[in-house]
């Protein structure tokens, strides 16, 4: 993984945010539209307003009040995903996607699958996939998913799947783009559930229902293609992690390269103190999967009494 996974960047979104009055602050003053010598508080606060408009790219009232509820959300599915355990469910995919099986899995119901660990909260990180492409110009694609798996009354499972973008020019201490578009990236995200009764294609029709302008861009909503495309690879790397013989041979622990080295070989050693410590610097635990096997010729719908061996 050569990049942060997302939900190591959005730990960084709140300082960002908080960081902007400053900025916009100096971005009035140095403004051409600054008015130069003494200025009256009205003046003060026009030139604020316009520094402040121009960081939002004018962004109307209802769309703040949307990303105020989109961050709120990932704020929950981040602190899920870090918070449940003593090693946060952050599996990177990249080196899995390209072999898995290029099957029709749209008649699949989920309600036996079960990813372990995590306590129902799991992220996976897709790399750069081209299937997962939104618009190539932008350089616009999915690169994870936010996984929230719960059970229903008769114990069967119900998936909550939470698609987010990638963010090649993130910098915590860049201030050379906008909030809007720190957002855009960030808070944007397309939303997907399977109940125990669906199968995948059924799912799929409520696409548009739980996907809004509250949740995702018009440019997500646009085109369902890269979308059905990231919610298949994450269900079948699921299914393939699912796998327990599977799990104990092709998942590698790891941190990132910038990880504090002390940490790394204390948090290597089982110190759960150390694992926290370097979780809450932005260098949580990261499972990689599939650098250790061949193409997978086909995966089984997930079953309870299924015990499957892929990829030897």
């Amino acid at each position: 993984m050569n990049h942060k996974p997302h939900p190591v960047r959005f730990l960084d979104l709140p300082g960002i945010i908080e960081d902007r009055p400053e900025k916009i602050g100096i971005q009035a003053a140095v403004s051409n539209r600054g008015l130069s010598g003494r200025r009256s508080r009205k003046e003060n606060d026009a030139a604020l307003t316009w520094a402040d408009n121009r960081d939002l790219e004018n962004m109307s009232v209802e769309q703040q009040q949307f990303y105020t509820l989109r961050i709120e959300k990932l704020k929950e599915l981040v602190g899920s995903v870090f918070l449940t355990g003593d090693v946060p469910n952050v599996y990177d995919v990249s080196n899995l996607v390209g072999k898995l099986p290029d099957q029709d899995i749209s008649e699949w119901n989920l309600s036996d699958l079960v990813i372990p660990g995590g306590g129902g909260f799991s992220y996976f990180d897709f790399g750069h996939q081209e299937s997962l492409v939104i618009d190539k110009e932008k350089n616009l694609h999915f690169e994870g998913a936010y996984v929230q798996m719960k059970e229903s009354d008769d114990e069967r499972s119900i998936f909550d799947f939470y698609l987010v973008l990638n963010d090649p020019k993130f910098d915590r201490n860049g201030f050379d783009r906008t909030t809007a578009a720190t957002l855009a990236r960030m808070a944007n995200y397309v939303h997907m559930r399977i109940g125990e009764d669906n199968t995948i294609e059924g799912a799929y029709q409520f696409f548009p229902y739980w996907n809004t302008p509250a949740n995702a861009n018009e440019e997500l909503r646009g085109d369902w293609k890269a979308a059905t495309a990231a919610i298949n690879t994450v269900i079948k790397a699921a299914t393939y992690i699912a796998s327990e013989s599977v799990a104990d041979a092709d998942i590698e622990f790891g941190y990132g390269k910038d990880a504090p080295r002390p940490l790394v070989v204390a948090a290597s050693e089982g110190d759960l103190d150390a694992m926290e410590k370097l979780t809450k610097q932005g260098f949580p635990m990261i499972k990689h999967v599939g650098r250790n096997i061949g193409p997978i010729a086909e995966l089984e719908e997930p079953r309870f009494e299924t015990s499957a061996t892929y990829g030897r």
